[in-house]
This record gives structure tokens, C-alpha cells and sequence, in this order.
């Protein structure tokens, strides 16, 4: 994995359904202790006939000659033997001589409840986690189990995937009591087996979990702060509830900070947004610590190819961060044309980067800010719903004139050449004047 797989705009959606506006998405990287563990564990088994039939045999007659017992069965002796041997091992029968076997209390108490423990050894994995050592819930082990990173786990070029890491606690010999004192009726949530009796042996590594502190404002305006499992196609709640408590404080403090790093290998310098975990500053009701303006125009620059990004159309908050699209900004050469149209058309865009630099997204409100460029947004959304040629034209009143020179601003060149086409049909069908000011019936623009 490369980063967080979930989908960004149904997540943001979603979030808005339940009151909360997301304005940024950090990374840590969760601690873990993966327990690789021989287990002594009972099984409820009923025994095969061929056990049931020794025992019931000798605890009825007193004792049971292997011998006899072959020759009336016609089973030889040394499946008796072997058998026999089992049975001492596990205290229902012992050998008094070679071919002798007599019952034992155990015996006695198996015949009246046919259903007894049996011992095995077995190897299992368990989940603990790495601040306090308590097992983990069986969310790990399913779902979860294929994001967990290993400590020597890095991306193409040799980086963590994910920062920053929370520091696990050593591990302490109090591992084992960890699982064996869980309460039995809660083992089933944590994936441990309701016949554990003992570890026997158990090893240990070290790894950690993906986990994402998202960051927003709620409908009152209040930042809300809360760990969520960014992993799959869609975000996880409940299986973070439990770390999202132990590390409220440094969650509720953390803040987006606008870093310029040094690349020690180019000698260059690289604008990017940073995490403040590990900060002592309190940052309760902010989410962007002020910014260099400068640095932010860079980083919104670098997003559009914008050449020439005037500062007056950028604005920012403790909590927000927004861009003015003029239509004089619009017809910057070399512009990202496209990517500027999808943020006005959803009224807003982020900014995307690797989690190892402890931020993931940032979200930015995206605003028209002349009619002009309002009139461009209102039709690249209106042709994304692939509004038919003359609906359109209706949209635009009939100026034909208006509609194809917007239609060439936004690159939409297809319904450019589909409008050229219907008109020519319609003025070749009909002999008319066409209805729609600016054309005329010989196709000629009036003036």
C-alpha cells in the first residue's frame, strides 16, 4: 500500500450528511504488537467409536485384556496398544501390565457425561496494542489485518509510508497474562479462543496500523478532531475508538502547518503541509496555524500551473482556506483549466499528499469571483450532465454567439462541434432564418 485507499468525495459527503465540514486529513501510524504464540487449548470433542468402545469396555468388565479384545473384534493389538497408550495419556486408562488395562476415576466420570476436555497444542497469532497491551479487537484480524505496516516497510523510495509513528511501550512479561485474564464471554471480540487455557511459547514484532486524525468544523462552527480508519474504500469508525480515547489530548492539539524543507540530496527547497504532532502548543479550535502566504500561494500555484497567482484571491482562517477564481486569473496561459472547473463546480478542492510527510489532504473552498466566471462554472456543470444541444441553447437564450465562445473558454470542444453540426442541419432543413439572435439563415454572424 502507498497511502490511505479511501474515496475522498463520498467520505467528504458523508461527512457533511452528519454535520461536519472536512477541512484537513493528517496520518500517524498507530503501535503494535504481533504475538506469534504456542497455545495449550481444550476442544469438546466426543470421542471416535473406537475410544469409546476401549473405554466403555474396561470400565464395565474391570479391566480389559488387549488380546481379547482383538481377538473378539478382530482389530489387532497393536491398534489396542496404541490406543491405550492414549487413553493413559490422558487419564482415562493405564496399563497394570503389558496387555492389561484398568480404569481410572476419569473413566468413570467420562461414562456418565460422554464429552470431556482434551488437550492440544496449537499455534496462533494474537493482537496487542502497542501503548497498553491489551489484545485488540477482532476487526485486526479480518478486515483490518491486511494494513498493518512492519517496521522495515517503506515506499519506492525507501520512505515510511506513513508519519509520524507513535512509540510503542516495551513489551513486558506480562504479555501472556494480557490474553489469558481477558473475560471469557468477551474473548469471541478480540479473536481469542474460548478454549484457551495456557501460551506455552511465544515470540513478539513490532508493527503498526495506518490510522487518520480528520480534522473539520461542525455545524456550529465548533472544530471537531476525531481518529478515523482512512484504509478502505470507505472510512471505519469503531475499530479506532478505543486508540482515539487514549490519545485525545495529543489529537485535539494537533494543527496543519506550512513547512519549507530542505532536500539534503538537491540542495533545493520544498513547500509542503506538516503535522504539529509532537507539539506542546495547544491548538484546540484551530486547524491551520497562520501561514506564509507566500508558501501557500506557492503550494495553490503549484496545484494549477497558475503563473501568476495574485495574493488578493487567496484568503484563510484558523479553520479554512479559500481561493477567488477571476476570469482574469481564468485566462492565464498554461492553466489547469479542467482542474480549476471541477473545484467551482463542487465549491472546492484539495490538495493531495504522500501521509509519510504526516498530512495527507487538505481541503480549500473553491469560489467564482466575477458573473463571468459564475456563467463559465454554471455551464461545464450543466454539460457534465450531458444536457442536449437545444435544452442548452435555451439555457443560453439563443445567443449562439455567447454560447460558442463559452463553450471554447472551457475546452468543450465536442459540444462545440455537435452545435455546429445541429445548426447547420437545422438551417439546411428548414430554409429559414434560424430563431436564435446572432445567426442568421445563411449561417453568417449579425451584427
Amino acid at each position: 500500500m502507498n497511502g490511505f485507499n479511501l474515496n475522498r468525495d463520498l467520505f467528504y459527503t458523508a461527512c457533511l450528511d452528519k454535520g461536519m465540514e472536512v477541512r484537513a486529513i493528517a496520518a500517524i501510524e498507530y503501535p503494535l504488537i504481533h504475538i506469534h504464540a504456542t497455545t495449550l487449548e481444550t476442544a469438546d470433542e466426543s470421542y471416535d467409536q473406537f475410544d469409546r468402545y476401549l473405554i466403555t469396555e474396561v470400565v464395565r468388565s474391570g479391566s480389559g485384556d488387549i488380546s481379547e479384545l482383538a481377538s473378539i473384534t478382530g482389530i489387532s493389538e497393536q491398534v489396542f496398544r496404541l490406543r491405550g497408550k492414549v487413553m493413559e495419556e490422558r487419564g482415562y486408562l493405564r496399563f497394570s501390565s503389558e496387555r492389561l488395562l484398568i480404569h481410572t476415576e476419569k473413566a468413570i466420570e467420562w461414562m456418565e457425561a460422554p464429552l470431556m476436555d482434551r488437550a492440544i497444542r496449537r499455534t496462533r497469532s494474537f493482537l496487542l496494542d502497542g501503548q497498553d497491551h491489551q489484545p485488540l479487537k477482532a476487526y485486526f484480524y479480518k478486515d483490518g489485518k491486511d494494513f498493518m505496516i512492519t517496521e522495515d516497510k517503506k515506499d519506492a523510495n525507501g520512505k515510511k509510508i506513513f508519519n509520524p509513528s507513535l512509540i510503542h511501550n516495551p513489551p513486558s512479561a506480562g504479555l501472556k497474562e494480557r490474553i489469558l485474564s481477558l473475560d471469557h464471554d468477551d474473548r469471541g471480540n478480540h479473536n481469542i479462543p474460548f478454549a484457551l487455557k495456557d501460551i506455552v511459547d511465544y515470540d513478539f514484532h513490532l508493527c503498526t496500523f495506518p490510522a487518520a486524525i480528520v480534522m473539520g468544523v461542525g455545524s456550529d462552527g465548533q472544530v471537531i478532531k476525531e481518529l478515523v480508519n482512512c484504509n478502505g474504500f470507505y472510512a471505519e469508525r469503531e475499530a479506532m475508538a478505543p486508540w482515539g480515547i487514549k490519545i485525545a489530548a495529543e489529537i485535539n492539539n494537533l494543527t496543519v502547518q506550512i513547512l519549507q524543507i530542505q532536500k539534503a540530496e538537491e540542495g533545493e527547497k520544498t513547500l509542503s503541509f506538516r503535522s504539529s504532532w509532537g507539539s506542546n502548543e495547544p491548538g484546540e479550535s484551530v486547524i491551520f496555524c497562520k501561514p506564509d502566504l507566500n508558501h501557500l500561494s506557492a503550494i495553490i500555484s503549484r496545484q494549477y500551473d497558475i503563473t501568476d497567482l495574485s495574493k488578493d484571491l487567496i484568503s484563510y482562517t484558523e479553520t479554512s482556506i479559500e481561493l477567488t477564481v477571476t476570469m482574469a486569473l481564468f485566462l492565464l496561459p498554461g492553466l489547469k483549466k479542467k482542474a480549476i472547473l471541477e473545484g467551482l463546480v463542487r465549491q472546492r478542492d484539495y490538495l493531495l499528499q504522500p501521509p509519510y510527510m504526516g498530512v495527507w489532504l487538505i481541503f480549500y473552498k473553491v469560489i467564482a469571483g466575477d458573473e463571468d466566471m459564475q456563467r463559465l462554472t454554471d455551464l461545464y456543470a450543466v454539460i457534465k450532465t450531458a444536457l442536449p444541444i437545444q435544452q442548452l441553447l435555451d439555457h443560453y437564450l439563443g445567443d449562439v454567439k455567447k454560447l460558442r465562445m463559452d463553450l471554447v473558454l472551457i475546452g468543450a470542444f465536442d459540444y462545440l462541434e455537435t452545435l455546429d453540426i445541429d445548426l447547420f442541419m437545422y438551417h439546411r432543413e428548414n430554409k429559414t432564418e434560424l430563431r436564435y439572435k446572432n445567426f442568421t439563415s445563411n449561417g453568417t454572424n449579425r451584427q
